[in-house]
Formats: structure tokens, C-alpha cells, sequence
């Protein structure tokens, strides 16, 4: 009885209490359904076999044998890779720029992150309307002399995906905007002071002072930025839902479609837990390498 009562009031046992809620959160909300999900990967299941029949792992061979599964995946990756890399050079830049005693800062800032308040359907409807033929997009093009005639950009297999990436920028960028303006304001003056009287250009400030000091805020927002995208769903649907003929399908619309449109459900599931497991797998290797 002596050691139960240490046990109880013990700090451990007391972290472990605090644990428990989220840890219960975390079994019932997001493990829970993980495995009913990969237990109906299992299975054959679809709206004219609900009651499902066990196969094993024949949707995970149909999976690796599908050349579409391979095509959406590389998709989702260029739409991911694109959107994320463009996001970190204009969200720096900006950042460094109101960084600086600017006249109007904090307007500025405030225009900038207004793309952040949109929510995503109302944002990818109006970009929708301005990429149309006759929308804006295409009136200031031919009126710069920029193009001959208007473009459908996202009716195009040749446009559909760089008008996705333009409309994903406009949309998000502003978060990283605001983790590296975060990051910038961390440092201290002095460390710049020091090397301006040390004779340091603005690159060599920025190499050795600006850029070490937002290295870790700036990779943990790369990542989140790159998980987010990867999982966006209602941007590239309100747009294209996947077209023109695929050019924009990534693993999400597959997904998706699988589900609900061709109601196979049982291969949606494999393609969900294969797809977990990636962003499970990249996460871990690239907080590995941020931490090396």
C-alpha cells in the first residue's frame, strides 16, 4: 500500500494523468478509425457487396499494379513540391522585406495575409471565375499583348496544373509568411548591428545571421505546408475536380473518386492507408534530417 500511495503521489504518475485525455482523443478519433480503415482494405466491399468478403492484400497488389494510382501519386507530388517551394521564396521574401521600418508595415502585412482569412471554396470560386476565358486573367494577358486570344486555363491539360499551383499560392502562402515574419522578429539586432560594422554585405547577413536564425521555424512550416497540400481536396475540386482528362487528378480526387463516384470502397481504403503511411514515413525522415 506504501508504494501505491509513492506511485500515486509521484510527478509521473501525475504526467500520466495529464497524458490521458489526449491520449483517449487520440485512440478513439484518429487510431480508431485508422484500423477500421485498414481492416476494410482487407476486405472486398463495395455498394453491391456491403457485407464484405476478406481477400487479404489484393487491393494493395491491384494498388501497386494500377498506372493510375503511380501517375496521381507523381501528380499530387509535382502540384505539392511546386506550390510548396514557390510559397517558401515569395513568403521569405515578403517577409523580409516588412521585416524592415517600411512606411505602412503593418497594412501591408495585413494585405498580405488577407488570402489566409478566405476560406478555400470561396477562394478557388473566385479563381475559377477569374481564370475563365472571358475572366480577368485572360482580358489583362491579351491587353498586355502577353497572349493572342483568351485561354481557358482550366480546361487546358498544357495550364490546368501551374493555374492550380497559382490559385494554391495565393491561398496559402500568407501562413508561411507569417511563420518566417515570426522567425525574423526572434533575432536579435545586435547579431545584424555587429556585422554591418564588421563590414557584412546584405547575402552575407542573410547566409549566416538571418538564415540560421528561422532554419528550424522555417523547415517545421515547410513541412506542415507540404502535409497540407499534399491532403488538399476542395481546391483543386471546386477548379478542375481532377481534370482536364486527369492532368490535375492527384491521390486525394482519386481517392475520392474510388469512394464515392465508382463506390469501391474497400480499394479507396488501401489507397488512404498506403497514403498515411507515406506522410508518416516523410515526416519522420525529414524531422531526422532537420534535427541532423
Amino acid at each position: 500500500m506504501k508504494a501505491l500511495r509513492r506511485l500515486v503521489r509521484s510527478e509521473s504518475f501525475l504526467g500520466f494523468l495529464l497524458l490521458l485525455p489526449p491520449l483517449i482523443f487520440l485512440a478513439v478519433l484518429i487510431v480508431g478509425p485508422f484500423l477500421t480503415n485498414a481492416l476494410l482494405s482487407l476486405q472486398r466491399l463495395s455498394v453491391t457487396r456491403p457485407q464484405g468478403e476478406f481477400i487479404g492484400l489484393q487491393n494493395y497488389r491491384s494498388l501497386f499494379a494500377d498506372p493510375g494510382f503511380w501517375r496521381f501519386l507523381w501528380q499530387g507530388l509535382v502540384f505539392t513540391g511546386s506550390s510548396t517551394l514557390i510559397q517558401v521564396l515569395l513568403g521569405t521574401g515578403l517577409a523580409l522585406l516588412l521585416n524592415q521600418a517600411l512606411r505602412c508595415r503593418g497594412l501591408l502585412r495585413a494585405i498580405f495575409v488577407l488570402p489566409w482569412a478566405v476560406p478555400n471554396i470561396v477562394a478557388a470560386a473566385t479563381w475559377k471565375f477569374l481564370l475563365w476565358p472571358d475572366g480577368v486573367i485572360s482580358y489583362v494577358f491579351v491587353t498586355l499583348g502577353l497572349i493572342e486570344r483568351p485561354v481557358a486555363w482550366l480546361s487546358m491539360p498544357a495550364t490546368a496544373m501551374p493555374a492550380v499551383v497559382l490559385v494554391s499560392v495565393w491561398r496559402f502562402m500568407p501562413f508561411l509568411f507569417l511563420v518566417v515574419l515570426a522567425g525574423l522578429q526572434q533575432i536579435p539586432l545586435e547579431q545584424y548591428e555587429s556585422a554591418s560594422m564588421d563590414g557584412a554585405s546584405f547575402w552575407q547577413q542573410f547566409w549566416y545571421i538571418t538564415l540560421p536564425g528561422i532554419r528550424t521555424i522555417l523547415l517545421v512550416g515547410i513541412l506542415l505546408r507540404f502535409v497540407w497540400l499534399f491532403n488538399n481536396f476542395d481546391l483543386i475540386w471546386t477548379t478542375t475536380q481532377g481534370g482536364p482528362v486527369n492532368a490535375t487528378m492527384t491521390l486525394a480526387i482519386y481517392t475520392y473518386r474510388q469512394a464515392f463516384v465508382s463506390f469501391n470502397t474497400s480499394y479507396a481504403s488501401a489507397i488512404a492507408v498506403l497514403w498515411l503511411l507515406g506522410l508518416l514515413a516523410f515526416a519522420y525522415f525529414y524531422i531526422r534530417a532537420m534535427e541532423g
